[in-house]
């Protein structure tokens, strides 16, 4: 198999058949056994250029996941794990006989509509990533030891809170609202850098600001996490599903002991807690993401390598740290940081969010 590829193709019309197809009921179970989902009805199709042909005719002859239909009245077919932007997707090659596309056309099945998912048309351009060394399901499962989380923004639902409390904060200050954009980039390090964010006619009276802005957050926190802090949706089901396969789960995350009240009740509530492991707060180290201290002592405690480790957060600086751990690394997009600030730290995956883990480990063969 060559070496790990990006094409682009343009999204193009179908002839309406692979629903039917993609629907029947030994092809779904088949997919969900072999490429760890079922299959959304129907097919995206992507118009490839000539010069890509080449790559995708070695992923039909290399291809190890092949569907075996229960009798004659179907066609046999292979398919290969890819990326569809951030995506986990595959592509399916119908056995030669039946093929109804040219070779520059390339189907792909997702468990969700991918234009919708992507906000696509026909006609918009798309990029595919090709997935090393695809096994079937089977043959990976337990291959990763441990999954390991950050907290905010990956598993729980409060990076709308941390807006909240700086939006309070400045109102309070008597102050103008702090753009996203500033307060994403503030945020970057692990500690919100209030000196960046506030207005330069302060520069006299910073520390005494900075100071008032510390007092309101702490006296604001606890009321707004009370309030209105809850889980990533259908993070319960997917690290129930990650502990169900035999994988030690972890947390690493940069909030101090003394603000992890709130969020260990979440934990606790929801159930979550029995399924965790080791939990690394900042007090826990000396040294905090991006380093890889947090991570290697979160490994240490489950008694597994850091190879066999995978770390998921929502923001370069976990990104950073897991690789500085010699872990793999899969972003989401549920906080911080968006697609075009996780690629730039080039983590083996990007997701929508954790609901799609179980599925980016069956599939990237980077995370083996």
């Amino acid at each position: 198999m060559e070496k790990k590829w990006r094409i682009s193709g343009r999204i193009v019309s179908g002839v309406k058949q692979g629903a039917f197809f993609t629907q029947l009921d030994w092809f779904q179970e088949q997919c969900l056994d072999k490429l760890g989902f079922k299959p959304y009805a129907g097919t995206l199709n992507i118009e490839i250029a000539s010069d890509d042909i080449p790559r995708v005719k070695v992923l039909e002859e290399e291809a190890k996941i092949e569907f075996i239909p229960p009798d004659s009245n179907f066609c046999s077919g292979k398919a290969h794990p890819v990326m569809v932007e951030h995506i986990p997707a595959a592509i399916v090659m119908p056995a030669g006989e039946v093929r109804i596309h040219g070779k520059n056309i390339v189907e792909i099945i997702s468990d969700r509509r991918l234009k919708n998912a992507l906000n696509l048309d026909d006609g918009d351009c798309v990029k595919l990533t090709n997935v090393l060394s695809a096994e079937p399901t089977q043959a990976l499962k337990m291959k990763v030891d441990a999954v390991l989380f950050d907290l905010d923004g990956t598993l729980i639902d409060s990076i709308g809170i941390y807006y909240k409390i700086v939006d309070i904060v400045f109102d309070r200050l008597g102050l103008p609202p702090v753009p996203r954009e500033a307060f994403v980039e503030a945020a970057k390090d692990g500690n919100f850098q209030w000196d960046s964010v506030l207005p330069e006619n302060l520069q006299d009276r910073k520390i005494k600001v900075i100071e008032r802005a510390t007092e309101i957050t702490k006296e604001i926190y606890p009321r707004l996490f009370a309030k209105h802090l809850k889980l990533i949706p259908g993070a319960g089901k997917i690290l129930e599903a990650i502990s169900d396969e035999g994988m030690k789960i972890g947390i690493v995350t940069s909030t101090p002991e003394e603000n992890m009240t709130y969020k260990r009740q979440m934990l606790k509530s929801t159930g979550i807690d029995k399924m965790i492991e080791v939990i690394i707060t900042a007090d826990d180290v000396k040294n905090k993401k991006p380093a890889a201290e947090p991570l290697i002592q979160c490994i240490r405690r489950l008694g597994v390598a850091p190879a066999k480790s995978v770390y998921v957060g929502d923001a370069r600086i976990d990104i950073k740290a897991g690789k500085a751990a010699g872990m793999k690394t899969i972003g989401v997009l549920t906080g911080f940081d968006n697609l075009l600030a996780l690629e730039t730290e080039n983590p083996d995956a990007i997701l929508d969010s954790v609901r799609d883990l179980p599925l980016a480990i069956v599939m990237n063969s980077k995370l083996i």
